[in-house]
């Protein structure tokens, strides 16, 4: 399976990094404009290191910015659904194929749907239906889909700050002061978040 970011003019979905600008430099007590693209540059770090650069692989295991993903895999899988990485889910665009002539062909939307559970959506088959047959290709199948909250819970837009506050006051490795960890910060914060299937 891979997955790939979609351009935000797929499926109508806006790109979004969840922190504003304005509200980190707020957070780190910044007016000027001089490090405007090193504070935007932290943020997309923060917000990569909670969602994954890709889709996967983030600390929470799910979305925090509305997006379009491609999911790509070899085949349809055995079992009459397909799970879906990074909920919440909120639609799916389209199921393209490669059929066994190597076609692009469009996997008709009344043929499934979507079970947009919080912690496991997945593509479910629609009654007497069955997956299409494939050429064998490593992106034989690809399912566009859209996902994100409508808005950024509160506690991930204050650890993404707490985030982008760290990388701005410690711009290198190593540090010559010794430092705590706060209680009740960063990872308290996002724990509640926290999905694990896809971690």
């Amino acid at each position: 399976m891979s997955l790939l970011r979609v351009a935000a003019d797929a499926g109508g979905v806006a790109l979004g990094t969840g922190l504003s600008l304005a509200d980190a430099k707020t957070h780190l007590d910044v007016y000027h404009t001089t490090d405007d693209t090193l504070i935007t540059a932290y943020i997309a770090v923060a917000r990569a290191h909670l969602e994954g650069h890709d889709g996967t692989g983030g600390r929470l295991g799910r979305a925090i910015t509305q997006h379009v993903l491609d999911m790509k895999l070899p085949a349809f899988p055995a079992e009459r659904w397909l799970d879906l990485p990074q909920p919440p889910v909120t639609a799916i665009t389209s199921i393209t194929y490669r059929d066994l002539d190597d076609v692009t062909q469009t996997f008709a939307s009344s043929s499934y749907h979507l079970d947009p559970d919080d912690f496991a959506p997945r593509v479910v088959l629609a009654a007497k239906k069955v997956w299409p047959k494939t050429i064998e290709r490593p992106d034989a199948v690809t399912v566009r889909f859209a996902c994100g909250p409508a808005a950024v819970p509160v506690d991930i837009l204050h650890a993404m700050k707490l985030h982008v506050g760290h990388l701005y006051l410690n711009r290198e490795s190593i540090s010559e002061k010794s430092m705590v960890v706060v209680p009740h910060g960063y990872e308290a914060l996002i724990s509640p978040h926290k999905t694990h299937g896809w971690i």
